[in-house]
């Protein structure tokens, strides 16, 4: 079953104090986890790149491996698709590759 991953941060300047924030959703649109985290005083950029690195570790811990990742941060999803292209496989040591 495919799950829906959101991420998204907040920062105080750039850089300044920061926050990170993911949600998941289940193929029938419920919400099935979320967290949000208080950052070191960072970039936007790096706020939005440790939302996904928790979110993607979440979606790992709770065997969410068929996931559809989206991110409002267009910097972030063409340095995302540039590295690893349109597709991405996680393997049992939770590392991800093409």
């Amino acid at each position: 079953m495919v799950q829906d991953f959101f991420s998204d941060r907040a920062s105080r300047g750039n850089p300044g104090s920061s926050a990170a924030a993911f949600y998941v959703r289940n193929y029938e649109g419920d919400l099935v986890g979320a967290k949000g985290v208080k950052l070191a005083e960072s970039t936007s950029l790096v706020a939005e790149a440790m939302s996904i690195k928790e979110g993607l570790q979440y979606c790992w811990e709770n065997n969410y491996l068929n996931i559809i990742l989206e991110s409002d941060s267009l910097a972030m999803v063409q340095i995302l698709n540039d590295i690893w292209g349109d597709s991405l496989e996680c393997d049992s040591g939770g590392q991800l590759h093409q």
